[in-house]
């Protein structure tokens, strides 16, 4: 049980380079990620409101890892919203 605060960095991507700040075990987050990425995606990120609800430009995926001590999602890559919806898209 972790009893901090504990930061996974995204690694690549759109992403890349944020930190976030989690309060449980990062071994018990998803393994992967499916994060839609548009304008206000970047701006929630700094802290600002989103403007308008805007449909995703893309998905990005990532996967957990863990090395050397640290924890981070790596980016995978990208697909249109429409493609990412797919059932076989990720498999």
């Amino acid at each position: 049980m972790v009893t901090h605060l504990q930061a996974i960095e995204f690694v690549g991507g759109p992403f890349d380079g944020h930190k976030e700040i989690v309060a449980v075990d990062p071994e018990l987050l998803a393994g992967m990620l499916a994060l839609p990425v548009n304008e206000n995606a970047f701006r929630v990120i700094d802290g600002e409101h989103a403007r308008r609800k805007e449909p995703p430009t893309s998905v990005a995926v990532y996967h957990r890892t863990y090395d050397r001590g640290v924890w981070r999602y790596c980016f995978l890559g990208a697909a249109s919203p429409a493609y990412a919806t797919q059932e076989h898209a990720w498999v």
